[in-house]
């Protein structure tokens, strides 16, 4: 049994090095242009379905609200994907249960993505030093994932901004261009 738990343990750290891993190669090498017309729709239900289960089993639902159909918007999908794994993923590490909500909306010509928790919230005096490398609020965290969410927003010329209030819970808004 010993061995067995070894075994466990010595696994998820080379999944976390291996994470770890490719999100500095992606920070490291240059970001090659490959957009193309995507539904923002399809994405987040695609990632949806990705987290549900991890979502589940801590007691946590995912809700979204999505106020236009037939969002199109030129993008990386691997990427945009990326991020909305890594906003959702985070969101679901801090929670033991609760709700998180991903709203979408179209504003002039910006597509807006709000993924919103009701988790335990970041501190004031910390909020401003989410998104720089190796700064997590989570005891494994790296801060890469983020750092890594940010510099796919700006490549995509989107910004990404971060609120979020101390027992109520955080709240990223991704702006994107539909053009």
């Amino acid at each position: 049994m010993v061995i067995k738990d070894g075994l466990k343990i010595i696994d998820d750290e080379l999944s976390r090095i291996q994470d770890i891993s490719g999100e500095l190669l992606i920070l490291a090498k240059p970001q090659t242009n490959t957009n193309e017309k995507n539904e923002i729709n399809q994405i987040i239900k695609e990632v949806v379905l990705l987290l549900e289960t991890q979502a589940i089993m801590k007691s946590i639902q995912i809700e979204t609200f999505i106020f236009s159909e037939n969002l199109w918007f030129n993008c990386d999908k691997s990427k945009i994907k990326q991020v909305l794994i890594n906003l959702i993923k985070n969101a679901i590490e801090v929670m033991d249960s609760g709700v998180i909500t991903i709203e979408v909306s179209l504003s002039e010509d910006k597509l807006i993505i709000m993924v919103a928790d009701n988790g335990p919230g970041i501190p004031a005096d910390r909020l401003h030093k989410i998104g720089e490398p190796f700064y997590s609020t989570k005891e494994k965290g790296t801060g890469l994932g983020l750092l890594t969410s940010f510099k796919i927003i700006e490549h995509h010329k989107g910004s990404m901004q971060v609120k979020s209030k101390v027992g109520e819970g955080t709240t990223f808004i991704v702006t994107l261009p539909t053009t």
